[in-house]
């Protein structure tokens, strides 16, 4: 019985590990340079998928690959850098990454990029540039972005108010929804933007008087930049 056991706790321990993606094979694809094997190295770290987590080493293997230009390390870096972990607290350093990755056409770059000018954070503060980036990751279907995006358009923050196109830019996802394998965020009832709770969905001038007159000082619904969704990663060939 014992045997049977110990048998099965191994085979567990194998199987937990194939599924994390971590293996042999992986560092030693690491080693030998590969920053696709970096970046995932990297994630296990973070993570604690088939190795202790440790998140000096996340961000060792995050940076040796966002060095040779993966993007999504670039991403991840730049959340490590704005989190403090791993790294000490750098939120200069945090947008910085994120620029490179957003630059290169990262979603989730670009809505964290497009946060950092919205409040200044690493960046001078500009919702024009906050706009630009929303509208670029939500092109790319990211919720939060067209979530932020739908807010600056109903503010008029960085763009025309328009609060029209303020509800065309409502998510077609809940923020935070991961998406399929294949890539695809899952049909899900869009959540409301202010125009959509307040009732304002018309760009007449006494509707715009109406709103100013009946929101309360301080209304928000913007949201905060956060991590890549935790996909699982494929295992090393």
């Amino acid at each position: 019985m014992y045997v049977l056991l110990l048998l099965a706790l191994c085979l567990l321990a194998l199987t937990l590990t194939a599924e994390s993606g971590y293996s042999s094979q992986l560092m030693r694809a690491a080693l030998n340079g590969d920053p696709d094997a970096q970046y995932q190295l990297g994630w296990c770290y973070y993570h604690g998928e088939g190795v202790l987590r440790d998140l000096r080493e996340a961000v060792r293997w995050y940076s040796l690959a966002a060095d040779q230009g993966h993007v999504d390390a670039q991403c991840d870096l730049g959340w490590c850098y704005f989190k403090g972990e791993g790294v000490p607290e750098d939120e200069v350093e945090a947008a910085r990454w994120w620029r490179i990755s957003a630059r290169r056409g990262n979603p989730y770059a670009q809505f964290n990029l497009g946060w950092c000018h919205d409040n200044g954070f690493g960046v001078l503060q500009s919702k024009t540039e906050a706009c630009k980036w929303y509208r670029e990751s939500a092109a790319k279907g990211n919720a939060n972005a067209q979530c932020n995006l739908g807010y600056c358009y109903f503010l008029g923050e960085g763009v025309n108010q328009d609060l029209a196109q303020a509800v065309r830019s409502r998510p077609r996802a809940r923020p935070g929804t991961r998406r399929s394998a294949g890539g695809s965020w899952p049909r899900s009832r869009a959540i409301p933007t202010p125009c959509t709770i307040w009732g304002f969905a018309t760009t007449t001038a006494s509707e715009l008087n109406r709103i100013s007159a009946k929101l309360p000082a301080g209304t928000g619904w913007r949201l905060k930049a956060a991590p890549r969704p935790r996909f699982p990663i494929p295992a090393a060939a």
